[in-house]
């Protein structure tokens, strides 16, 4: 997470999710008011903090506003009006009223000649001032108040944080995981757990609906803050509608956002189609990698592109079978040429029967001896004609069945990275499943040593006990309760003999 001063930060949704994740988006000033505030006005002279003195450094604004353009000016105008400077600070900071400007009127009538710039500032201010007028009310006091679009392409949350009444921040956060389009009260949980991580909650947090395990997520803010923290749903009246315009502003926020990715996405498919000389767009894209250590464990993932986004509830994972006896002594090479074969087969032997949908385009996680292996298959099943084209990882080259030598794109190219992305969230996946299956084979073949711990007992103990190690802390009251005394003092005696 970037610093706080940064005012954009990058919060994962969930823990799951790091790789597509929350961003936010924190806002300043509304509207053509900022802009003339950072633009116009005090951008046209140098503001000097008070507490740093004549000598420093200045802040640097090198634009200002003429009529409807801005233009870059090398020498600026000092100004060092403290009573100016504190009022804009406690604004943009705090929301606080403006004011404190009236007392720079006295310095209008010292300064002629820096009237008009310090009069344009004041009103400026004063314009937002009204503005956050509008919106305040005593009711509001200090809360923050989220909104919320949750669409098929993600999730946007929107939160104002209200302090004295006044809103004096506005930040968006965005997630496309696989959280994103199901239950709202899912993707609030996950938003407020986030966006408290690094913040103390004020006393009450309004929502548009009810998070999942809301009085877990209650007493959690009220640890964090040292005292209760409430979250309601406003049902009527100015807290109601400060919801109902913090959802709107999350439907836009939505609407730019994801309209945006969306045509990105269409460029890079669209990329793709001219690279590849495909006659459409390869709108489904099915992924294959093949994941193993020394040649023990060996399992293999299919991932799923659709429209260029993933599709985590579409993935499959892989044992592979057919690596025994003469297989399994064969170079990890070709070991890996046959897992390939067998995957691709199962995959689509299973989309024949289920009658699709078929891929527009097969992506393999290898060169020419992996895509052979997957063409090989797909002939067998009588798929010859789906496309499939490979990907090697070292040169990140793509080969094809119909080109004797790969197509190399450069390193920036959309169509090749498009394909790394899939290619690397079918390798994650596929190393994941691995280092399970490695993690239960390895814990139950120690309990499978055991005299009279047949596959019953030792599931009754890792559920019990959660991992070898609790089974290993066990006492034999608690072992005894489980599966018996005598059963108990056979998992002592064992763990006993390996000390």
């Amino acid at each position: 997470m970037q610093h706080p001063a940064s005012r954009r930060q990058e919060l994962p949704l969930s823990a799951a999710d790091h790789h597509g994740g929350l961003s936010t988006r924190a806002g300043g000033a509304p509207g053509r008011a900022g802009r003339e505030l950072l633009c116009g006005s005090l951008p046209a002279r140098e503001v000097r903090p008070p507490n740093h003195g004549v000598d420093a450094a200045p802040v640097r604004y090198p634009f200002v506003q003429r009529g409807h353009h801005r233009q870059a000016r090398s020498a600026v105008p000092r100004v060092r009006h403290q009573t100016l400077y504190r009022a804009l600070r406690g604004f943009a900071l705090f929301g606080r009223p403006v004011s404190a400007c009236c007392q720079a009127d006295r310095a209008l009538s010292e300064r002629f000649e820096e009237a008009a710039q310090l009069r344009d500032a004041m009103r400026t201010v004063q314009t937002l001032d009204d503005r956050q007028q509008k919106m305040a009310t005593a009711e509001l006091g200090h809360r923050d108040v989220f909104g919320l679009k949750n669409g098929p392409a993600g999730a946007v949350v929107l939160v104002f944080q209200v302090r004295r009444g006044r809103v004096i921040e506005r930040v968006e956060l965005a997630s496309e995981s696989a959280l994103a389009g199901g239950d709202d009260g899912a993707v609030l949980q996950a938003a407020i757990q986030q966006f408290y991580e690094l913040r103390v909650a004020p006393p009450e947090v309004h929502v548009p609906a009810e998070p999942d395990d809301q009085e877990a997520l209650e007493g959690w803010l009220g640890a964090q803050a040292g005292r209760k923290v409430r979250i309601v749903v406003p049902q009527r009246g100015d807290k109601r509608g400060l919801i109902e315009l913090a959802n709107r502003n999350a439907r836009l926020g939505y609407q730019t956002r994801f309209n945006a990715d969306a045509a990105a996405e269409y460029d890079a498919l669209e990329r793709l189609r001219v690279v590849l000389a495909l006659e459409t767009l390869p709108r489904r894209v099915e992924c294959f990698d093949i994941s193993t250590i020394q040649g023990s464990d060996t399992v293999a993932s299919m991932v799923v592109c659709e429209e260029g986004r993933m599709r985590p509830g579409e993935y499959r994972k892989y044992r592979i079978r057919g690596l025994e006896g003469a297989a399994a002594r064969e170079t990890p090479v070709n070991n890996d040429f046959a897992a390939m074969h067998e995957v691709v087969r199962r995959r689509y032997r299973k989309v024949l029967e289920e009658g699709g949908p078929f891929p527009d385009l097969i992506l393999i996680d290898g060169g020419k001896g992996q895509l052979s292996s997957a063409y090989a298959a797909l002939h067998d099943l009588g798929l010859a004609n789906l496309l499939a084209v490979g990907i090697a990882k070292k040169e990140e080259l793509l080969y094809t069945r119909q080109l004797d030598d790969p197509i190399a794109l450069p390193v920036h190219d959309p169509a090749l990275l498009l394909l790394q992305r899939i290619r690397d969230e079918a390798h994650r996946f596929a190393v994941a499943y691995h280092r399970q299956s490695r993690a239960r084979r390895d814990l139950g073949s120690d309990l499978d040593r055991i005299a009279g711990i047949g596959p019953r007992r030792r599931r009754v103990l890792l559920t019990r006990f959660g991992s070898l190690a609790g089974v290993r802390r066990a006492t034999r009251e608690e072992l005894a309760s489980e599966i018996g005394a005598k059963a108990a003092d056979a998992v002592l005696a064992f763990f006993s003999s390996q000390t």
